[in-house]
């Protein structure tokens, strides 16, 4: 608990905190955060009874704030009162009541506002606030329609605050005062009525007699009205008490009729009575509720009044204001003075009276009896004819020579006088004085709430004044006279016993400080804070501090913080224990004492000009240190001068300790780099010794390489030589073979030239010497049979399975094309054999990456690719791009020879394609079934789209490579991939329209695709379907919601699949969906439904789908007929039809069908035996029509009927 809380509950005497400053300084938001906090320390935990006060004194803040506060130029939430505000305390610190003296209501502000400045908040909060049914109660209109609020253009706040969250605060803080609902509706049926007080009007009239007079005009009979009704009194009364004064006289009684600006003159005064009163209720039933009944009690009074104000205009409430403020400030002067005098006498400090500012003169001027302003004033408002006029003359003529008081030419001319306050000279209008201090109220006015039949109103005046600070009692009838009229008096004496009460507690100020006049953030102006701090004496107060003992050291923390600086005997004699809590106090005195001593001692060396005696007999007066019996004080050069010193010991100190840690530092950095050395040179060593290793592994390695290659040659050699060897032997067999040939032919013709005759011998001879010719060409070929057997490629595809392509090209070369490309590309078979046998490189590359097979597969070469496969060209070298010579193939022929030497059909080029990719977007349906034979990766993803090879043949319409594919052992995963945007394969069949294209979503279907599969767009393939099809062929829609497809799925638009199908008038498709459950009646985003976006000439077409009852549209949705667009009025019955579930008026539903008539889907149509429910049920004209059509239709088939009838329609399919 704070100190000040802890000294009110603990015994000690009452405490008081006075809030001062300019207005708008935050003086109010600075009491609230007092109280707030007083509130919240004294509440104990689990103390409910504390937790309730505390809300109720907190609640009272928004209610006084709303009635009593109001935007003026310089404050948004001005404080048009002042409040003294006492929070009572338990002994043991809870808080246990509180009551409220509020001073000097501006009632005038009521009935006139300046330019930008607003009434009180109330009367915008609840204009803002109220619900609809309260304004509709109370009568409220906008604030420019109500005279009291329209004066000025401000109706807003600047600061931010909402006046219609406001109203809900003052609502709850009500509430939690425990005001009644009653009560609550009488305090906002008083604002409403004080606004339409303000509106009543008034015409001049003539009586019979010729004397002029007023009355209330008719064009102000609303609140006329309201006025009445809150008074309960008649038009007539009203009447006579604003427009009529009566005058009584010693025998006779008159009554005298006023003009309208003399009648409005009265209602203002009516107005303002009522809300003064109003304001004195809520004040009194607040302190009702928190007041505690005992009332010697410990409190803390919190003072928060209108700050100090100069504003253009300055009027009475001005002067009362500053007059208070300047009492506050005198009694601030004192308050200081006393309380250093108090303290040094208390410590038995040598001291010297100090002169302070003193503003009595000022509050003399306004206050003193006979001559001050205050009481002149009172004197004024007694004489008969005395005026504003009279009572500046008098000012003028009795203050001349006063210096607080001064008048130009000017200013006397239009009645001003000038005051010099302690915050600045403030100058006064005289204009309006003796009225407003007069408060003046007919008794016509209190007669006519004295009339009133509502109690409340009537409570108002018995609203006691008493608990308001009781003034004394004036001696004589002029003193008793002017104490009931004066206003001023009135404030006088509050503000006297408010000052008595202030007196017998403990005083604690806060001044609070505006830093700039824009009411802006962030913004301080210095010059502005500066005459703040002057106006309100704090420099003055710093002054006096300053010019005494300002700082004051506890004897504990002096020796604390001072001891370092003794040295030698003065050292040993003060204990180090001294400074400890649990040391004798006498003797921490003494220590003090000691350390003072040597201080001096110091001093005296350091300025000897001011010592004047020896350092011994110094008095510690003069050098500005002082031991007192709990403090020891110094001036503003001795603490300089010890704070100097002890920062020069502390500089030492920081030196020696510096020198210290550096030291540790060096010592822990050297260690630490000594260790970093040793971890460095343990790993610089190991990596050296790894690379040494390295080394020699790889030279041992190199060297077993050679070794193994040496070796590898030998062998080699070895079978050279053998088969060199194996070869000569052959030759020479294969000679010695010719020669006996050779030799048994010749034998053979010397026998035969015996027999001329015979022809088989000679043709015998003829095929033997052909057959040896060949076999002696074949065996002198260099190639031998080796040729033979690697040529097999040629020989197994020379079939006339595929048709060589005859046409002739114009040969295009690639940059760095060698020799054999040029073959290669020329289908050179010939020259490209040559080629080899001389040794080309079979493997070499152009620029572009190429190989001759890259080339010759390229250009469909079929002999060209043979021969270089014999010769054991690289089947999987890739090209720049990426591409195998299989990618570059595009005849089946040389993908099969390709794919049969070995090439791996999965090789992934530099566009994230396959040849399987390829060749399924050229639509190549043999090389595909080619690749998938030599499996071929189904499942694979091209980079770009993330699309399959089934998603390229589906997209394309290949529908043979569709079929291949799916013969694929991998078909139930490859129908469920989807591409980058999450589309599967129905979704690519389904996305134009196609031949075959029922077809291939059946089949696509039937192996295993998901007809609800959602894409990124949260598509469907039904969706994209109905969405990009031209035909109104439904076969394909019957297909998805026959396989189970979703015929109610939501778009992203928030549209249905049957918004979409009617928009696009795909009608046969729409009555499809019908059929399958789509709703009709589902609103899409824009609250639209089905029937009202498709063309009318449709809906009977649409409405022969029906299958299933109707989702019933909200009656109370439809402000007209779905049918015939007529108005529902009042009175007019609204009907549902049972069969689409339109709404629609008696004419267009005033049709019937029986219950058993209506489709399967519906319930109720048979018994539980079977029978027909013939039941009659509504429906509308459209759907009547609908069902005679069905009845036509099932007697004649052929429809002839429905023509006859007049029925003309669109053949589809009924429902059974």
């Amino acid at each position: 608990m704070s100190p000040i809380a802890q000294s009110s509950s603990g015994g000690a005497a009452n405490q008081s905190i006075l809030v001062s400053g300019e207005s708008g300084a935050g003086k109010t938001e600075s009491t609230k955060f007092v109280m707030n906090y007083l509130a919240t320390i004294s509440q104990h935990k689990n103390a409910t009874a504390d937790s309730n006060v505390m809300k109720q004194v907190l609640s009272s803040n928004p209610i006084l704030e709303s009635f009593g506060n109001a935007r003026t130029i310089r404050n948004d939430n001005s404080s048009r009162f002042g409040k003294f505000i006492k929070m009572e305390f338990s002994p043991q610190g809870s808080l246990i009541g509180a009551s409220i003296q509020t001073y000097l209501l501006e009632k005038v502000r009521l009935a006139y506002q300046a330019e930008s400045e607003r009434n009180y908040h109330i009367f915008y909060e609840i204009i803002a606030g109220a619900t609809a049914e309260e304004k509709k109660r109370w009568n409220l209109k906008a604030p420019t329609k109500f005279h009291y609020l329209n004066q000025s253009t401000c109706v807003k706040r600047k600061d931010g605050v909402n006046d219609a969250e406001q109203f809900g605060v003052l609502k709850n803080a009500m509430q939690t005062m425990g005001f009644s609902d009653d009560d609550m509706e009488n305090i906002f049926v008083t604002i409403s009525s004080l606004l339409h007080i303000g509106n009543l009007e008034f015409d001049e009239t003539h009586q019979a007699s010729g004397t002029e007079g007023s009355e209330i005009s008719s064009s102000c009979a609303d609140s006329m009205k309201m006025v009445l009704d809150y008074l309960e009194v008649d038009k007539e009364g009203l009447e006579q008490a604003i427009c009529n004064r009566n005058i009584q006289t010693k025998d006779e009684h008159y009554s005298i009729g006023l003009l309208p600006d003399a009648a409005e003159n009265a209602r203002d005064a009516l107005a303002r009575f009522i809300y003064g009163k109003l304001f004195d209720w809520l004040v009194s039933r607040i302190n009702e509720i928190v007041e505690n009944e005992d009332r010697d009690v410990p409190f803390i009074g919190l003072l928060d009044i209108f700050g100090f104000e100069d504003l253009e205009h300055n009027s009475f409430e001005q002067l009362c204001i500053n007059y208070a403020n300047e009492t506050l400030q005198q009694h601030f002067n004192l308050t200081v003075l006393r309380m250093e005098q108090e303290t040094y006498e208390k410590e038995e400090i040598q001291w010297s009276f100090i002169n302070f500012p003193d503003n009595g003169p000022c509050i003399d001027l306004i206050q003193a009896k006979p001559y001050g302003i205050l009481p002149a004033l009172d004197e004024e408002c007694i004489v008969p004819q005395g005026n504003d006029q009279n009572f500046a003359r008098k000012l003028y003529r009795q203050h001349d020579s006063n210096p607080h008081f001064s008048a130009s030419k000017t200013e006397i001319a239009n009645h001003l006088f000038v005051v010099h306050h302690y915050a600045g000279a403030v100058t006064y209008d005289t204009f309006g004085f003796c009225e407003k201090n007069k408060d003046i109220l007919y008794p016509e006015i209190t007669a006519i709430i004295k009339r009133s039949s509502k109690p409340f109103v009537r409570g108002l005046l018995q609203v006691s004044t008493e608990k308001k600070l009781p003034s004394r009692k004036p001696k004589g009838r002029a003193s008793s006279v002017a104490a009931r009229v004066s206003l001023g008096l009135q404030f006088r004496n509050q503000l006297k016993t408010l000052l008595e009460t202030i007196n017998v507690t403990d005083c604690h100020y806060v001044r609070c400080l505006k830093p700039n006049d824009k009411a802006k953030a962030n913004l301080l102006v210095s010059k502005r804070v500066c005459d703040q701090l002057k106006a309100g004496g704090v420099l003055e107060a710093v002054r006096v501090n300053r010019a005494g003992y300002p700082v004051r050291i506890a004897h504990q923390q002096f020796i604390k913080r001072y001891r370092p600086l003794a040295n030698g005997e003065y050292l040993q004699r003060i204990p180090a224990e001294a400074a400890e809590e649990n040391f004798d106090s006498s003797e921490r005195k003494e220590s003090a004492t000691l350390l003072v001593q040597f201080l001096l001692k110091a001093h005296a060396e350091r300025y000897p000009e001011l010592a004047g005696v020896s350092s011994d007999s110094q008095e510690p007066a003069v050098a500005g240190i002082q031991v007192g019996l709990t403090r020891v004080f110094f001036r503003r050069s001795a603490i300089q001068f010890v704070e100097a010193q002890l920062a020069k010991r502390y500089g030492e100190f920081v030196v020696l300790i510096q020198a210290a840690v550096r030291g540790l530092i060096a010592r822990r950095h050297y260690a630490r780099m000594q260790s970093s050395a040793i971890v460095l040179q343990k790993v610089i060593r190991g990596f050296n010794t790894r690379c040494r290793f390295y080394v020699l592994r790889e030279r041992h390695r190199k060297k077993q390489a050679e070794l193994l290659r040496q070796k590898e040659l030998a062998e080699k050699k070895k079978r050279e030589e053998e088969r060199r060897a194996a070869e000569e032997q052959r030759l020479m067999d294969e000679k010695r073979k010719a020669a006996e040939l050779e030799e048994q032919n010749r034998l053979t013709a010397q026998s035969a030239s015996s027999d001329p005759v015979s022809d088989d011998s000679s043709e015998g001879d003829r095929g033997s010497s052909l057959k040896f010719r060949r076999s002696s060409r074949e065996s002198n070929d260099p190639r031998g049979s080796r040729a033979v057997s690697r040529f097999r490629f040629t020989k197994e595809y020379g079939d006339d399975d595929y048709a060589m392509p005859n046409t002739s090209r114009q040969v295009a070369m690639d940059p760095g094309d060698t020799v054999l490309h040029v073959a290669a590309n020329c289908c050179n078979e010939q020259d490209v054999l040559k080629l080899l046998q001389n040794g080309s490189d079979i493997n070499a590359r152009n620029r572009r990456g190429r190989t001759p097979l890259h080339t010759a597969s390229l250009y469909q070469n079929v002999e060209v690719v043979g021969i270089l496969l014999d010769w054991e060209a690289d089947v999987l070298v890739q090209d720049d791009d990426g591409n195998t010579p299989l990618h570059l193939a595009k005849d089946p022929r040389i993908a099969r020879m390709l794919l049969e030497a070995g090439c791996t059909p999965n090789i992934v080029n530099a566009d994230g394609r396959t040849a399987l990719i390829d060749a399924v977007d050229r639509g190549d349906a043999k090389t595909v079934k080619l690749l998938l034979h030599f499996k071929a990766d189904v499942l694979f993803r091209e980079l770009k789209h993330h699309q399959t090879a089934l998603h390229l043949a589906v997209r394309k319409g290949h529908y043979q490579i569709v079929m291949e594919l799916c013969k694929s052992e991998d078909i139930h995963e490859l129908i469920l991939l989807t591409d980058r945007n999450e589309n599967n394969a129905l979704h690519f069949a389904v996305s134009r329209d196609r031949k075959n294209g029922y077809r291939l979503v059946d089949y696509l279907i039937k192996h295993g695709a998901e007809v609800d599969k959602v894409n990124a767009r949260f598509q469907s393939p039904l969706v994209v379907h109905i969405m990009t099809t031209r035909q109104t062929d439904p076969a394909i829609t019957e297909l998805f919601l026959a396989r189970g497809a979703d015929p109610n799925i939501q778009l992203a638009d928030g549209s249905t699949l049957l918004h979409v199908a009617v928009e696009r008038e795909l009608i046969d498709i729409g009555c499809t969906l019908i059929k399958h459950g789509a709703s009709l009646n589902a609103p899409d985003a824009k609250g639209r439904m089905v029937i009202e976006v498709a063309n009318k000439k449709f809906l009977k077409k649409l409405f022969s789908a029906i299958t299933q009852p109707p989702t019933w549209i909200d009656e109370k949705e439809r402000k007209s007929c779905m049918l015939c667009s007529s108005n529902f009025k009042f009175g007019n019955r609204r009907h549902h039809c049972r069969h689409c579930g339109r709404v629609c008026c008696s004419d267009c539903s005033a049709f019937t069908v029986e219950m058993h008539r209506f489709p399967k889907e519906f319930p109720g149509r048979m018994t539980n035996g079977g029978k027909q429910v013939k039941d009659p049920q509504r429906v509308c004209r459209t759907c009547h029509a609908v069902f005679k059509m069905r009845s036509a239709q099932k007697e004649s088939k052929s429809g002839f009927m429905a023509r006859v009838l007049g029925y003309e329609w669109d053949e589809v399919t009924a429902p059974n």
